[in-house]
This record gives structure tokens, C-alpha cells and sequence, in this order.
């Protein structure tokens, strides 16, 4: 069993928290159920993948997905902010995010984490992605120019 330090267990702001469900310290990546503040009721998952390989050139680092009751309320934007803790915990200050160039509600909550368009990357077939999108659209986000937007 590998020990999770105890500042990656539950990340909180005033409206949600993320509860650590899956962290393998061995290679940096933690998922995460998001949590409403108030109703404590499971609202979405996250997760954040920090090893370099080439699958995390497809995937992303940061991915979310907020449950449809709940979408169009900045959900996935506050959840990326928390989880950017998790790779400045480690020492890294810049990540990939990246979505299907037909989900607009990720593409806006992409911008507006500030992160940066760099390029449409063509999904090989080897990759788990391929099954469901064939091309994603690939940002880069400085976590050292972060700032809170809402």
C-alpha cells in the first residue's frame, strides 16, 4: 500500500471538495470524486496524471466530468483549480488538458483556466482514445499565471 500524503486526501474550496478515491504515488495520478459543499452529494469525478508518457500526450493530464444535473455551473473549472494543487504539490508548474474539438463546455472551461491552444493532435490507434475520438485539441496551462476567475 503506498502511503498518500494527507494534503492530497481531500481538496476544498467554498462551493465543492474532491475525496481521494485512487492515488498511486508510484506513478502520480489521483482520482477523484467531487463533492457539493453544502448537499455533500457526489456531483462528478476528476483526476490529474502527472508521469510524461505518450498515452498523457492524448489523454491530458487533467480530465473531469461533472454530472448532467449539475453542468453549467463552473463545476469542472473550480475541480481543475483544486487538482492544479496537486501538481504544484509536486513540482510541476505547467500541464496538458485536452478535449474533443466537438465539446464546447470544455473547450470554454479550458479558457478559462487561461490555459493555451497549441495544436490538434491526430489520436493513433493504438491509444484507449482512439475508440472514441479520433483527433482532441491540446492546451497547454502555466500554472504559475493561474488565478481564480470566479
Amino acid at each position: 500500500m503506498q502511503s498518500i500524503d494527507e494534503n492530497l486526501q481531500v481538496l476544498s474550496d467554498n462551493e465543492i471538495y474532491l475525496v481521494l478515491s485512487l492515488g498511486l504515488m508510484s506513478s502520480k495520478q489521483f482520482y477523484y470524486t467531487i463533492h457539493d459543499k453544502l448537499t455533500k452529494e457526489k456531483i462528478g469525478q476528476c483526476g490529474i496524471r502527472l508521469l510524461e508518457n505518450e498515452e498523457n500526450e492524448y489523454l491530458g493530464n487533467i480530465e473531469y466530468e461533472i454530472f448532467a444535473p449539475y453542468q453549467g455551473n463552473h463545476l469542472a473549472y473550480k475541480a481543475s483549480m483544486l487538482l492544479s494543487n496537486v501538481a504544484l504539490f509536486f513540482g510541476v508548474k505547467k500541464v496538458s488538458i485536452t478535449t474533443s474539438p466537438t465539446n464546447l463546455a470544455s473547450m470554454a472551461t479550458i479558457q478559462k483556466l487561461g490555459a493555451k491552444y497549441i495544436c490538434v493532435k491526430q489520436v493513433p490507434k493504438k491509444q484507449r482514445l482512439y475508440k472514441t475520438s479520433h483527433e482532441v485539441l491540446y492546451y497547454e496551462w502555466n500554472l504559475e499565471e493561474k488565478e481564480r476567475k470566479i
